[in-house]
């Protein structure tokens, strides 16, 4: 009996001690070794499991594993790689390395990715084979003169044309944001407007019997931004067929991230009722005859049509269109949350705003242009809002092998440009890097326009509605500031609240918000303004 009890542990022990020592041997291979033998590889970061590699780390702390990566390379910002599922990604966060990667693009392609992306959001393969065709004369899809395009794109690339012409500066924009800044100004008359409560963020909005008149500004920023650009990409249809559209897409963005990665799904995700819901409204509004839908913005028009014209089926339109949504609404409301905190935060700073705001109203009239050309303080509290929570990364394919600051990026391999590091590098922005600093763009008006500064990206995806989110952010902090008199929400000994941390743990496309639990909890009471209508004038 007891030697068949030792037979046992030599044989267990032995098997362990093998796949012990073959463990070190692949460990001393791949990250002691093979670096040395190929120096022009990026240098890899250790992980202990094979396949797995950091995808526990990635998705447990993204902007964590990015920064033990600049450490192990002694911040040289240096490409290295890490390794996801599988998968080799390679992180470059030098500004140069940056700039040349945005300005190669028959290198290094956005194509394949966006392909991922319209995969993960539900588009079918013939749906996806559809969009990427481009018509030629004699084609099911060919249309002579097409209006919506007349340079005969594939779907995809012809629906990036339709946005460019829709954000960028113009009539089309101007209309988008008369019609996103009315909804705000129809919905924030006065604080009987802000009768609802939330759970969301464990914090009251607002009840009936609550003395005095606390809120969330999380929520009152989420709901009614998301609401008003619901209604300028799609005037009121979502809501005709769920009045609750707004609460889902919240749902949804929070956890979409397990969409885009497609996060294992074994026993349901959080992610899966939002979208379910959303994805019932999307059908039905693909679906309605185009006189249904007549106060549709122009894009989201133009975009239908040109599914129309490729044959594209329900499901496929649906996730499309979710997926246009989605983008249109995941960064905004958290950027303009972060920039009202810190103004409740800055007491000599909100009243600077306050003035530079007023000063944009004729009087029921609020002038954007003027607003966005008049506020420095404003503006460059925005920026070093955009600085310092933009946890979103770029992503490219190399199409072929392509030699970045003397390391190869091999072709296939995905490459990750994260936008945080960029805008915390000390060799940049000073030894203060962490601290927000409402100055630091007045003192160096350049550093708005530097190739260290990426809030929106780069190169041919860079964001066309930078220009619109200036004046929807803007409009909203200046109507929020006519209409109501707001101040931090202090407890019983009258300390001034611990400001809430970003969610860095949660992968992000953008601006996360805050981390779950924690919010801003403001007092609101009216102010004495005109009681006229209050028109925006966008000309």
């Amino acid at each position: 009996m007891l030697g068949e009890l030792l037979q046992e542990w030599w044989r267990s022990a032995t098997g362990t001690l093998i796949l012990t020592s073959l463990l070190l041997l692949w460990r001393l291979w791949v990250f002691s070794l093979k670096p040395k033998l190929w120096p022009s590889e990026p240098k890899e970061m250790p992980y202990w499991i094979p396949f797995i590699g950091h995808t526990f780390s990635f998705f447990g702390n993204y902007v964590k594993l990015i920064e033990d990566g600049l450490n192990a390379t002694g911040r040289t910002r240096e490409p290295f790689a890490i390794q996801l599922l599988g998968k080799k990604l390679y992180i470059c966060t030098s500004p140069a390395d940056v700039s040349a990667i945005f300005d190669n693009t028959v290198a290094f392609n956005f194509d394949v990715h966006l392909t991922n992306l319209l995969t993960s959001f539900g588009i079918s393969s013939e749906g996806l084979r559809r969009s990427w065709h481009e018509p030629k004369p004699g084609d099911w899809c060919y249309v002579p003169n097409n209006p919506i395009n007349p340079k005969q794109k594939c779907l995809i690339h012809c629906v990036e044309d339709i946005y460019k012409q829709q954000l960028l500066p113009g009539e089309r924009m101007d209309k988008w944001c008369r019609t996103f800044l009315d909804s705000v100004q129809t919905s924030l008359r006065g604080v009987d407007d802000l009768r609802f409560c939330t759970t969301k963020f464990d914090s009251c909005v607002w009840c009936s019997d609550c003395t005095p008149r606390d809120i969330s500004l999380y929520s009152l920023v989420s709901h009614f931004n998301v609401q008003a650009t619901t209604r300028a990409m799609f005037g009121p249809h979502l809501h005709e067929l769920d009045p609750s559209v707004v609460d889902h897409m919240l749902s949804f963005n929070e956890h979409v991230w397990m969409v885009v990665f497609r996060y294992p799904n074994v026993f349901g995700l959080p992610v899966d009722g939002p979208r379910r819901k959303l994805m019932a409204v999307m059908r039905g509004f693909v679906q309605l005859p185009p006189e249904r839908r007549g106060e549709t913005s122009w894009a989201i028009a133009s975009v239908l049509a040109g599914m129309e014209t490729v044959g594209m089926d329900v499901e496929s339109k649906a996730s499309m269109v979710l997926m246009i949504y989605w983008a249109a609404v995941s960064n905004e409301h958290n950027s303009c949350f972060w920039l009202l905190a810190h103004l409740l935060y800055d007491e000599p700073l909100l009243a600077r705003v306050r003035r530079e705001t007023e000063a944009a109203w004729r009087g029921d009239q609020l002038d954007i242009k003027r607003l966005c050309a008049s506020c420095p303080a404003l503006d460059a509290a925005f920026n070093e809002v955009l600085r310092l929570n933009n946890a979103a990364a770029a992503v490219r394919v190399a199409s072929r092998a392509t030699v970045v600051s003397g390391k190869v990026l091999r072709a296939g391999a995905t490459i990750v440009l994260p936008f945080r590091q960029l805008h915390r590098d000390e060799t940049v922005w000073g030894a203060d890097v962490e601290r927000f600093d409402a100055a630091r763009f007045l003192r160096n008006r350049a550093w708005a326009r530097s190739a260290s500064f990426r809030p929106f990206g780069g190169g041919a995806t860079l964001c066309p509605g930078q220009t619109l989110a200036r004046h929807e952010v803007f409009g909203f902090v200046a109507v929020l500031l006519r209409r109501f008199r707001l101040t931090l929400a202090r407890p019983p000994g009258g300390e001034v609240p611990p400001f809430p941390p970003l969610n860095s743990v949660t992968p992000s496309f953008g601006l996360n918000g805050p981390m779950r639990g924690t919010d801003v909890i403001v007092n609101v009471a009216e102010r004495s303004v005109p009681r006229g209508r209050e028109d925006v004038r966008t000309d």
